[in-house]
C-alpha cells in the first residue's frame, strides 16, 4: 500500500509530520530515502545568490539531515534499519556535473553520510549515498519554479559560457540519461 503525504522539504515540522504518518499507517519505518532536490543551472559561485544558495542547501542538505534526525530515534528502537541519501555524480565529481551550490549540497551530503555511518554502525543503522549520472526527472523544471534558476542562468551565461562548456564536457563519460525506475531498483537493493 502507498501513501502520499504532502509536505515542503524545507519545514522541520512536515519532516516529522511524514515520518509520523509512516510509523502510524505501517505500524513501522524502516528505510528513509533522502530523494528530494533542486538544481542551481551549474551556475559557477561568482553568480550565485545568497537567496539561490541558502535554497539550494535547505532543500539538498539541510532537509535530509533533518529527516535523518527525526528517523534515528525510531531506527534505534527497531534495532536495524536504512537510510538512503541520493548525492547523484555532483557529489563525486564536483566541478564537473553541476554549479557551486548543488555541488557543495550533494558534498555534504556525501560527508553527512560518512558520519551517520560511523557513528551508528553499532547501532546496525545502515546509510548508503546512491550517485547515478543524469536522470530523466523533471529536476530542471521544478527548480526553475522554485528557485528561478533558469532566470539567473540566462542572465549571466554570456559571462560563463566557457565554464559550462567544461561542465558538459564531463558528460562524455555518462551520454546516456537514466530513467528514474532504473534508479529505484538501485535504491531498492
Amino acid at each position: 500500500m502507498d501513501i502520499a503525504v504532502q509536505a515542503d522539504v524545507t519545514k522541520e515540522n512536515d519532516m516529522q509530520r511524514i515520518v509520523d504518518k509512516a510509523v502510524s499507517q505501517f505500524g513501522t519505518f524502516d528505510i528513509l530515502v533522502n530523494n528530494a532536490g533542486i538544481f542551481d543551472m551549474l551556475l559557477p559561485a561568482g553568480y550565485v545568490s545568497d537567496e539561490l544558495w541558502n535554497k539550494v542547501i535547505d532543500i539538498n542538505l539541510t532537509a535530509p539531515m533533518q529527516t535523518i534526525r527525526k528517523a534515528l530515534p525510531i531506527f534505534e528502537k527497531q534495532g536495524c534499519r536504512v537510510i538512503v541519501n541520493m548525492v547523484y555524480i555532483a557529489g563525486m565529481l564536483a566541478a564537473r556535473d553541476g554549479g557551486a551550490a548543488y555541488v557543495a549540497s550533494k558534498y555534504g551530503i556525501i560527508g553527512m553520510a560518512k558520519n551517520v555511518a560511523f557513528n551508528y554502525m553499532r547501532r546496525n543503522i545502515r546509510i548508503n549515498a546512491v550517485a547515478p549520472g543524469r536522470v530523466n526527472t523533471n529536476l530542471r523544471a521544478n527548480s526553475q519554479r522554485i528557485a528561478g534558476t533558469q532566470d539567473e542562468y540566462d542572465k549571466t551565461i554570456s559571462q560563463w559560457k566557457d565554464i559550462e562548456a567544461a561542465v558538459k564536457d564531463g558528460y562524455v563519460t555518462n551520454l546516456r540519461i537514466a530513467e528514474p525506475e532504473e534508479i529505484t531498483r538501485v535504491l531498492c537493493f
